[in-house]
């Protein structure tokens, strides 16, 4: 046929093969003709493939009439429907099949945004990104986070280097196991290309101080760093949350920008901005004696800062600042306080959590910091910290990023040289501009008139200046590395840390049970510090520990002896008898054991089984064995310290009071394991004595008298009132 051909009556002409959009052909709305029965059809075809959205094709004469009535049928089930023939059609109106198909996934009243949390600040941004994540991520959402260090969704690290950018920031939000994303958000990405979110639920501003970077981009002063910075708290949600640190007056000047409320936080309940701030209602987060304390109003939530590792027992000033502000954000995002608390209780400040943000390790009996810190602020803070920790003798290693100013890599010095009794200079291969030999020669001008330096080093290499330092390390010292190359100074450092462990353990091993020194040396336990003090035998386990964590001791048939809790050093001294074994009870905690036989299961006595030294919310060693616990009849008393629980006894003991305690009062909230307590399985244990002294139980005394045995539910009633 041709275009002019007239075709012969009743005769089929085929116009085209199909009637796709994309081949030339036309689309027309029906939507308001299709009759019910035919639509019916269309839904029962998804149902039966299990879709919810789908695109149905169907052979018809008219959509007016049932497919039956037509010998119709259905043809394809497409998962993945085209829009634009709904959207624009040839013919008819346009529907917006799209916004329905939002409006389908998510619940009535939803945006489907997911929590956005931005962290900026001049230091302890990433510390305070990574605290936040670790919140989120106990509260069971799927968490992707960037940092300086990488980008990371669920734990698993996707890319790595300076990801503080919007880049890496869009990355996370296009990933689609994110449930919650954490940001930090560094001034250079903001220049370069702004924000790589359109709105924050929770904008944390940590400090602005005397600024960092000063210098370079065009941001000569600390007013132009809080401009740049500003900019999250701009991009606030109108229902979210600027979180500000109330101490410092660039970071509190930023409360006007922001579209929502302010949480502020400070150390100093008293602080003027906090009082004006909580007598409006507003929400706060402060320190009150050992308390981290979130209050609005005349509401009030209390956090006891022994179960936060982060701080060190509160010693940590600048740690304290940073688990304030995770907090705040927490509130902020909306998370329950049992997660808050969890969350903190199980994040600490090691190279697993957060490489180079004051990593506490043991060598050879001395504690060494590794710190990413590098600016004035960070010093004062390092410093600050430093000074609340015991040491015989002060060493710190450092170099300065040669694109700072002049000034700022002398006051690093100014500051250190009040502190420290040695200072070991070193020069690495990037100088960032600088000419050979000039950081150093700004390093040790600040040194000039160091009230308390003594010894000044000048070395050329990272890692030799950190081996010279170790080297000189005694029992007793403190050595603050400031790292420059985070990952592979870590590593250097926990090489050498583990090769001193080995060397100290072969030392330590005995021939037999009883042959070990009387003066044994303290040995490092993966990181911790393990104290063995003068006793008859260090037993096989201690060694077989120090080899690696999680070994079977064969020879005298002691189970397994966990690490430390929380990577905090513990100190355990024993008495005079080789075969009663210490528990760690909690962080930071010196557990004692005088010459008695045995202390319930604070210490298993006179068993050939030891079980986990648990968590620090375990507080428990392992499943308890039903045979003799009781204290030896000349046993003299004891003083076991567990957090602000004092078990104190003579003579025959306290029964079962030392197992219940170490196993239920960490968790006072939980009553009905509280309530579940065992002493109704007590066996063979020890009858508490007659006029055995009191339990301190924080704010709740327990006396047991007249050699009864306690009865089953008394200890767990009495632990959580």
């Amino acid at each position: 046929l041709e275009p002019e051909s007239v075709p012969d009556k009743g005769r089929r002409v085929i116009l085209r093969n199909n009637a796709n959009l994309s081949t030339g052909g036309s689309a027309t709305d029906v939507t308001d003709s299709v009759h019910p029965d035919m639509a019916a059809r269309a839904i029962t075809a998804a149902q039966t493939i299990g879709l919810h959205i789908c695109g149905v094709d169907v052979v018809c004469e008219s959509v007016l009439r049932p497919l039956e009535d037509q010998g119709g049928g259905v043809v394809e089930v497409n998962a993945a429907p085209g829009l634009r023939m709904h959207l624009s059609p040839s013919y008819g109106k346009g529907r917006a099949v799209g916004e329905a198909m939002i409006e389908s996934l998510y619940p009535h009243g939803e945006d489907g945004r997911i929590p956005v949390v931005a962290v900026t600040g001049t230091n302890g941004k990433t510390t305070t990104v990574r605290l936040i994540s670790h919140l989120l991520s106990t509260s069971g959402l799927r968490v992707g986070m960037t940092n300086t260090d990488g980008v990371y969704v669920e734990g698993r690290q996707i890319d790595s280097g300076d990801c503080s950018g919007p880049k890496s920031a869009r990355n996370v939000l296009m990933h689609p196991d994110v449930d919650a994303a954490v940001f930090e958000t560094a001034r250079g990405g903001v220049l370069r290309e702004g924000l790589g979110f359109d709105r924050c639920q929770v904008a944390v501003v940590t400090n602005v101080g005397s600024g960092d970077h000063l210098g370079l981009n065009y941001v000569a002063t600390v007013e132009d760093l809080a401009l740049i910075k500003r900019v999250i708290v701009q991009n606030v949600s109108p229902v979210g949350f600027a979180v500000l640190n109330a101490t410092d007056p660039h970071v509190v000047a930023m409360a006007a920008n922001c579209p929502g409320e302010v949480i502020y936080f400070a150390a100093d309940r008293q602080h003027p901005v906090m009082v004006a701030h909580r007598a409006q209602g507003h929400r706060t987060v402060c320190v009150e004696g050992e308390w981290l304390v979130a209050a609005q109003g005349a509401w009030r939530e209390r956090i006891a800062l022994r179960d936060v590792p982060l701080t060190r027992n509160g010693l940590i000033g600048f740690q304290i600042d940073n688990a304030m502000a995770a907090i705040a954000a927490a509130w902020g995002v909306g998370l329950s306080w049992d997660n808050v608390r969890r969350g903190l209780a199980t994040f600490s400040s090691d190279t697993d959590n957060v490489p180079g943000r004051f990593n506490m390790m043991s060598f050879r009996g001395a504690t060494v910091i590794a710190d990413y810190g590098h600016n004035p602020d960070a010093m004062r803070a390092l410093v600050a910290a430093v000074e609340a920790l015991p040491a015989r003798r002060r060493s710190v290693v450092i170099s300065g990023a040669g694109d700072r100013r002049d000034e700022d890599i002398r006051e690093q010095t100014q500051i250190l040289g009040g502190c420290f009794d040695d200072v070991l200079l070193f020069q690495d291969a990037c100088q960032r501009g600088r000419a050979d030999g000039e950081v150093l020669r700004l390093l040790r001008e600040g040194l000039a008139g160091a009230s308390r330096t003594r010894r000044i080093d000048e070395i050329h290499g990272e890692f030799v200046a950190i081996d010279l330092a170790l080297d000189r390390l005694e029992p007793g010292d403190l050595c603050l590395v400031l790292v420059d190359q985070v990952d592979e100074a870590l590593a250097h450092l926990a090489k050498r840390v583990a090769a001193e462990a080995v060397a100290a353990a072969g030392a330590l091993r005995p021939q037999g049970w009883a042959s070990a020194a009387q003066h044994a040396q303290p040995f490092a336990l993966g990181g911790r510090e393990l104290r063995v003090g003068r006793h008859h035998g260090v037993c096989e386990c201690f060694a077989d520990v120090a080899f690696g964590l999680g070994q079977r001791c064969r020879k005298h048939g002691f189970e397994q002896l966990a690490r430390t809790v929380h990577g905090l050093p513990v100190t355990i001294e024993q008495g005079v008898h080789a075969d009663v074994l210490c528990g760690v009870i909690h962080p930071a905690v010196v557990v004692r054991h005088d010459a008695h036989r045995g202390i319930g299961h604070l210490g298993v006595a006179r068993q050939k089984h030891f079980g986990h030294v648990g968590h620090a919310h375990q507080m428990a060693a392992g499943r308890a064995q039903k045979q003799a616990f009781g204290a030896g009849a000349q046993a003299r008393p004891f003083d076991t310290p567990v957090g602000d629980i004092a078990v104190q006894g003579d003579r025959r003991g306290l029964g079962m009071t030392p197992r219940m305690l170490a196993h239920r009062l960490s968790h006072p909230v939980d009553q009905r394991r509280a309530h579940r307590s065992r002493g109704g399985h007590m066996g063979g244990h020890a009858l508490a004595e007659k006029a055995a002294p009191p339990l301190a139980l924080g704010p709740v005394e327990v006396l047991i008298r007249h050699g009864q045995m306690p009865r089953r539910n008394v200890l767990g009633k009495a632990a959580h009132r």
